[in-house]
């Protein structure tokens, strides 16, 4: 046996508790009391993000209790839901309801949904770790006859998909009675004596084990280690390989609509890929970048609509709150008519991502992203080192972001200020791609200064195009029949909210590229990304000059 946390002490695998019974018989009597059988579910999101706030949410339902010799049961429907410290060591919050809810907004007003919300935001709770507990109560009495220690042996299961049992072992709870520590000590004292050494781990522990779990693993972000020397068409695989990745372990949770999430890292990791495909030149055979760009293209369009009713279902609280109360009602419909389009497009893209179109492009991708690698004289960066080409690459990018930052003034149409941001996201994605071969910090605080100047790019493109479809799923509801007068209303001073929202967002457009464009910032870029080849250039043309001065 070995000592785990709160006096519990594990069995090893084969060993029979009747030895302990025996030795704490020589002391004091032992009575069963009673047997309990429990289930306790673990949730969290699929980018465990409760685990990563050093969080666990764990679900109890205590399903049947009787008493030794009878043969009663009781059965309870009530969860017990609690929030504590991955370790067990602090609660948190603690709720009973009759079903764990799917989202943190689903929760009764509580302080388990106060903690959870800004945690999980618009992610699903998911179960991943289901354990089935049969316990057995024992009553430790001495002479008087009078309960000193309880002890439980608990048996415990991990439950699988099809609801297999799988045995991860059995351990003895020691549970003290108030008044009788000595009696404690002694009975602790026999379990040690027949105790050995090993490694402590809780139940849940064990369980991510057995099913092979590995809590906090999942990132959208790359997380990519690339070294400067690597040939570029090798490391440019690496990348590939990478979003592929993250696609397919969005992609199951795309299909069911688990939560908008998974769409969303879906449609990153396409867009990213597309970006390899147009941005890193020179790498990867013209033929292969000629054949699926398109087919990327493809799957980002069809995979737009949904993402698009995703954005205003989860902002449609913030719609509702820029309204006046007595308008806010009229609304309803506008939330009515985003469902219904988001279930057809839903369904729509699910039928596409089980399509052989579909698996086809996603096969014959893994082919080539498998194929050897060899540097090629007709593709002339294939084999560079990785570092002079992210350079180059990150660096024309970079240039040309500033040149049209420049050229942004109050009278710019909105579709110029989108080719700004786009541009951005472009420079953005590869700095990503390539950050692992930079100083860790300077890349980062790059990559941060490069950010909020396309946030408020990102509003400005938000807002307007939030404007264009409101007008445009106000002409859909008419036509549908579903927009009352008191609807369109409403939806009209929304619209008018939008825009002066986007006007806002324009007025801050020149104090933000001023940051982003001032001279330590660029120096930083330059410090950092400035191919090596230029760098010596403009020195040897500053000498020049000045020997000819």
């Amino acid at each position: 046996m070995a000592t785990l946390p709160n006096n519990l002490f594990k069995l090893e695998e084969g060993q029979d508790p009747a030895a302990l019974w025996e030795q704490i018989n020589v002391h004091y009597d032992l009575e069963k009391s009673i047997t309990q059988t429990h289930d306790s579910i673990c949730y969290d999101s699929f980018d465990w993000r409760l685990f990563l706030q050093g969080w666990q949410l764990t679900a109890h339902n205590k399903k049947t209790a009787y008493e030794s010799g009878q043969n009663t049961a009781q059965q309870t429907e009530c969860w017990s839901i609690i929030l504590e410290s991955v370790d067990g060591q602090q609660q948190y919050a603690r709720q009973s309801l009759k079903q764990v809810p799917t989202f943190a907004w689903d929760f009764p007003d509580s302080l388990l949904k106060t903690q959870l919300q800004p945690i999980l935001e618009m992610r699903a709770l998911l179960a991943h770790t289901h354990l089935h507990w049969v316990v057995q109560t024992w009553k430790v009495l001495d002479d008087e006859q009078k309960t000193v220690v309880r002890l439980q042996l608990e048996t415990v299961y991990v439950v699988g998909e099809n609801s297999e049992h799988t045995c991860l072992g059995q351990a003895l709870r020691v549970l003290p009675v108030r008044g009788y520590t000595k009696a404690l000590q002694r009975v602790l004292q026999i379990i040690q004596a027949q105790a050995l050494e090993t490694e402590q781990k809780s139940w849940l522990e064990l369980a991510w084990r057995q099913t092979q779990q590995q809590p906090g693993s999942y990132s959208s972000k790359l997380n990519l280690q690339l070294k400067p020397d690597m040939p570029a068409n090798i490391a440019t695989k690496i990348i590939l390989q990478r979003l592929l990745d993250t696609m397919q372990e969005n992609e199951a949770g795309t299909r069911q609509n688990l939560d908008s999430e998974f769409l969303h890292d879906f449609r990153v990791a396409i867009r990213r890929t597309r970006s390899v495909l147009s941005q890193v030149k020179g790498v990867l055979p013209k033929t292969t970048v000629t054949r699926f760009k398109p087919q990327f293209a493809w799957l980002g369009s069809v995979t737009t609509p949904t993402r698009d009713l995703d954005v205003y279902l989860l902002d449609f609280d913030k719609y509702h709150a820029m309204l006046p109360a007595q308008v806010q009602p009229d609304l309803a419909p506008l939330l009515h008519f985003l469902q219904q389009h988001h279930r057809q497009a839903q369904q729509k893209m699910a039928k596409t991502l089980v399509s052989k179109t579909y698996q086809k492009l996603i096969q014959e991708w893994q082919q080539f992203i498998h194929s050897p690698s060899r540097a090629h004289p007709q593709i002339p960066n294939s084999g560079r080192p990785v570092i002079e080409v992210a350079n180059e690459n990150i660096w024309k990018a970079y240039r040309k972001v500033l040149k049209a930052g420049k050229r942004i003034n109050d009278d710019t149409p909105v579709v110029a200020l989108h080719e700004l941001r786009k541009d951005c996201k472009k420079l953005r994605y590869l700095m990503e791609f390539f950050q692992s071969l930079y100083p860790k910090d300077r890349a980062m605080r790059s990559i941060k200064i490069l950010k909020d100047f396309q946030n408020i790019l990102g509003d400005i493109q938000d807002y307007f195009v939030q404007v264009e479809h409101l007008q445009s799923f106000a002409e859909q509801m008419v036509e549908e029949g579903t927009g009352s007068s008191r609807t369109l209303l409403a939806m009209g001073v929304l619209v008018g909210h939008l825009l002066d929202l986007e006007q806002q967002a324009r007025t801050r457009f020149t104090e933000r590229f001023e940051i982003f464009a001032q001279e330590t910032n660029r120096h930083r870029f330059a410090e950092l990304f400035k191919p090596q080849k230029a760098k010596i250039t403009k020195v040897i043309t500053k000498a020049t000059q000045a020997g000819g001065a």
